[in-house]
């Protein structure tokens, strides 16, 4: 499974807003070697990256490094932090402005262009 560039290229730009970069550089000491070619290139949002390597791995060393394992912690912040980042113009409007079950219906013509 891969995960589109626009859901990872956040990362580490909210790692540098919460921990600075002394916690960038202990996270990309952290993670496997292809995770770190990934993070150390400029991400295009438009491609596609592995799931596992780049997206799910390396948030486990955020909640490891940083969290104390607390996963659910680790992706609420990092999540909140790339939505706040990445969701501009008529996007934040309908977040903001539809219920929830809207959001949810929606889900399955969103979720495709990330995953």
């Amino acid at each position: 499974m891969e995960v589109r560039g626009k859901a990872i290229y956040t990362i580490p730009k909210g790692i540098v807003k919460k921990f600075g970069k002394e916690g960038l550089d202990r996270w990309l000491d952290s993670i496997s070697p292809g995770a770190q070619a990934v993070y150390n290139s400029p991400i295009n949002p438009k491609d596609w990256f592995p799931l596992k390597e780049t997206l799910v791995e390396p948030m486990a060393n955020i909640a490891q490094l940083f969290y104390d394992w607390n996963l659910e912690k680790a992706g609420w912040e990092f999540g909140g932090f790339s939505a706040e980042y990445g969701i501009k113009g008529l996007y934040r409007m309908f977040f903001k402005l539809a219920s929830p079950g809207h959001i949810i219906d929606k889900a399955v013509d969103i979720l495709p262009s990330y995953y």
